[in-house]
Formats: structure tokens, C-alpha cells, sequence
């Protein structure tokens, strides 16, 4: 959730699903940078439950800003859903 701290592996729960979706992608980059996003993972299918395994021991404490794509057939996604999440190790 929103400003949760976080440590090690974390699974990443919610839900990506659209009309006529192609797929979903999990990004995340140092919170208030304009930095490009980095790919954590995806898939080409709805999904309810874990989206993904979000590994955090390489990077350094901070905050991130996690976001969830979900991509329709046409390539139109709405706004993505992002979550600021702490790392602290």
C-alpha cells in the first residue's frame, strides 16, 4: 500500500485487468525523479492476486514509486496505478 516499508522480496497484490486487454507490466524507479522506469515483470493475461515478485536487496533505502501499466489490444493504457513504497533494509 501507499508509503508501506518494505525489505528483501516483496510480493506485489492487486489486480490488472481491462477490456481487451494484451498485457501488464510492473515498473518502479526512485520516487520524484524523472528517471525512466525499470521493468520488474508481466504478463499477457488478467491476473487477481500476486502480479509479481518485486526484488528490493540490491537497491539502496529510499522511496520508490511502484506502478502497475495495464496495456489494452490498441496499445491505449489508462493511467497507470502507483504506489510511493520505502525500502529499508
Amino acid at each position: 500500500g501507499q508509503n508501506q516499508t518494505v525489505s528483501g522480496v516483496v510480493q506485489v497484490v492487486g489486480t490488472a485487468n481491462t477490456p481487451n486487454m494484451q498485457y501488464y507490466k510492473l515498473e518502479f524507479r526512485p520516487a520524484g525523479t524523472s528517471m525512466e522506469f525499470a521493468y520488474i515483470t508481466g504478463q499477457d493475461r488478467p491476473a487477481d492476486g500476486v502480479l509479481g515478485m518485486w526484488d528490493t536487496s540490491p537497491l539502496p533505502d529510499g522511496a520508490y514509486t511502484l506502478r502497475l501499466v495495464v496495456v489494452d489490444n490498441t496499445g491505449n493504457y489508462p493511467p497507470p496505478c502507483e504506489v510511493t513504497i520505502n525500502v529499508v533494509h
